[in-house]
């Protein structure tokens, strides 16, 4: 019962599923979906014995013979990007990239301007021991950076060399952001560069930084509107959702700088954190959102549209280095 109405395909070896079973699909907009869906895909690859992989009605790619050759991405740049699935432009699919730490690197990373001054020095600092090395990243799923390592060419073909590089985690990090900025991807690391007061952010907003609180934010102030949503528990609802936030959001999964583009939005792991963080807030006081925003459809915009505001809070905390901004407006007593 549980499985009725889905659809399958096998392409080279993998299973796509690529119709929702009737009782998911019923799902699809609400907050517990992805739960749902993983639980699914489990109890599937279960009896499958293997992965399968829920298309969400993109097309299937097809493995290209000749994968090992690395094309150059969209935007023009000294990183280069090869996909296994053989189409460039929808990176990061089990993906990877490549770049030679040089001079034009360095440029490119500052001319790209997504780190502050002091995590663009710890990184010059950390490629120094590297200089003159290519490097070459891969990703497991979800873009999540797996592994690196240095490489030499053969032929046509690049291959392990002997080099031994240890990058630090900042570094790592720091060079995710920079491609994520520059070349329009949606690369991840297990954690992100630190922004120890991205709470006080969006909460508080910044004095000074023409940063306001999350509240305030037209589009979110419109979106209450929209929603004919004035007050939550009696208190006025965006502020309400604010706070719910501020509690129970410990952090964000990834960086993306153009959401724009739904190949990259697809992975916004983001949104789950934030309606795991809004249902968390509701459960412990025994209530739910949806008794005040009824339509499923409406609560999905909600927690897209506080995903790419709350993104770009942390983009610009690491871009402007806001935590030595806020914490010495703290020691003002101003946020």
């Amino acid at each position: 019962i549980q499985f009725k109405g889905c659809e399958f395909k096998e392409v080279n070896e993998k299973i796509y599923m690529i119709k929702l079973p009737t009782q998911l699909e019923k799902h699809k907009g609400s907050l517990d979906f992805d739960k749902k869906l993983k639980s699914a895909l489990k109890n599937l690859e279960a009896i499958a014995g293997q992965e399968i992989i829920f298309t969400n009605g993109e097309p299937i790619e097809l493995e290209q013979s000749g994968s090992d050759s690395i094309q150059s991405s969209v935007v023009d740049g000294v990183i280069k990007f090869s996909a296994s699935t053989g189409k460039i432009r929808n990176l990061p699919v089990n993906s990877m990239f490549r770049l030679k730490v040089d001079e034009a690197l360095i440029k490119e990373i500052e001319e790209t301007k997504a780190l502050n001054n002091r995590l663009l020095d710890e990184l010059k600092n950390d490629l120094d021991y590297a200089l003159d090395l290519i490097l070459q990243f891969e990703t497991k799923s979800k873009g999540m950076i797996s592994n690196y390592y240095a490489v030499v060419k053969q032929g046509k073909k690049f291959v392990k060399s002997g080099d031994a590089v240890n990058l630090s985690e900042s570094t790592i990090q720091s060079l995710v952001l920079h491609i994520n900025k520059k070349y329009k991807k949606a690369f991840r690391t297990s954690e992100l560069p630190t922004f120890t007061h991205f709470k006080e952010a969006f909460m508080y907003g910044v004095s000074g930084q023409h940063i306001k609180p999350l509240h305030d934010m037209a589009e979110v102030i419109d979106q209450f509107k929209a929603m004919r949503c004035k007050t939550i528990m009696g208190r006025p609802a965006a502020e309400y959702m604010t706070k719910a936030l501020y509690q129970e959001l410990d952090g964000l999964d990834v960086l993306i700088y153009d959401y724009t583009n739904p190949r990259i939005s697809a992975y916004d792991t983001n949104k789950t954190l934030i309606a795991n963080a809004i249902n968390n807030f509701f459960n412990k006081i025994n209530d739910d959102l949806a008794q005040y925003i009824s339509n499923a459809n409406a609560r999905r915009d909600l927690i897209e549209l506080y995903s790419r505001i709350l993104c770009d809070y942390y983009i610009k905390g690491v871009q402007h280095d806001l935590d030595v901004i806020i914490a010495s407006n703290m020691k003002e007593g101003k946020h």
